[in-house]
């Protein structure tokens, strides 16, 4: 496995964990059911999108340094959702009817 990779990897990891330390400065009653699956989903996904993500750069022939392929895995999440928002492709609008 290349190295930037698993330091993107590592970086998506990264982001759970910070997330996790804000949790515990919520009251008890503020914090997420932590018996949930759904909860657990992101200590997967970023890990591994950051690591595609990185996987694309390398692929395309850039050269991340190590701080760089961190970088990327940290900000996995936050390119990808701007990714998403940035969709091209509108849904149709709905069409109300006559008299609307």
């Amino acid at each position: 496995m290349n190295t930037s990779i698993a330091l993107a990897g590592v970086g998506g990891f990264a982001i759970n964990i910070l997330q996790l330390m804000e949790y515990a400065k919520r009251p008890k009653i503020e914090r997420p059911d932590f018996k949930d699956l759904l909860f657990y989903v992101p200590y997967l996904a970023w890990p591994v999108l950051g690591g595609i993500l990185s996987y694309a750069y390398v692929e395309s022939g850039v050269q991340l340094s190590p701080i760089l392929a961190l970088n990327v895995g940290l900000s996995a999440p936050l390119i990808f959702r701007a990714m998403v928002e940035a969709n091209p492709i509108k849904p149709a609008a709905i069409n109300p009817g006559p008299g609307a």
